[in-house]
């Protein structure tokens, strides 16, 4: 029986479509091996878009944001699924 590790959240709340979110969505399928894992990323976004097209055995939530910057609420929604 292998031993799994708490549940994991990762976190890209990027709207590019580069390296980093590309090494998220490999960070989130690497760690689900191990672990219950989770990617939370912005709603529409290129992660979210590509983990739909893919078939990965991580959970993808995607949250709205009304700003672009940084926020309290952005904060809190993104706690909220943890």
């Amino acid at each position: 029986m292998e031993n799994r590790v708490s549940p994991i959240a990762v976190i890209c709340l990027s709207t590019g479509s580069g390296g980093m979110e590309l090494d998220a969505v490999k960070l989130a399928d690497l760690l689900s091996r191990r672990s219950k894992t989770v990617l939370i990323c912005k709603q529409n976004s290129f992660v979210e878009q590509l983990v739909n097209k893919g078939n990965y055995s991580f959970d993808c939530q995607s949250i709205v944001f009304i700003s672009k910057d940084f926020s309290f609420s952005m904060l809190m929604k993104t706690r909220s699924l943890l």
